[in-house]
C-alpha cells in the first residue's frame, strides 16, 4: 500500500465519519421535532398542559437530545 492509497483510505473514513454525523444530526432533529409536534397537540387539547408531567417529561427528552453530542 502506498502514500497514495493511505491517503484515499484517510479520505472515505473521514467522509464515512461525516455521513455518521449528519445522520445522527438528522436524527436528532426528527426525534425533537416528533417531540415538538406531541407538545403542540397537548396544548392544543388542554392549554393546561404545560403542568403536566407528562410534557415536562417530553422537555426533559428534547433537551437531552439536544445537548447529546
Amino acid at each position: 500500500m502506498g502514500i497514495g492509497d493511505t491517503y484515499v483510505f484517510g479520505h472515505e473514513e473521514s467522509e464515512q465519519k461525516e455521513d455518521s454525523e449528519q445522520r445522527s444530526m438528522r436524527r436528532k432533529m426528527i426525534l425533537i421535532t416528533l417531540i415538538r409536534e406531541e407538545q403542540n397537540k397537548l396544548i392544543m387539547s388542554d392549554p393546561t398542559s404545560y403542568d403536566s408531567s407528562y410534557y415536562k417529561e417530553l422537555e426533559e427528552l428534547k433537551v437531552k437530545i439536544k445537548d447529546a453530542n
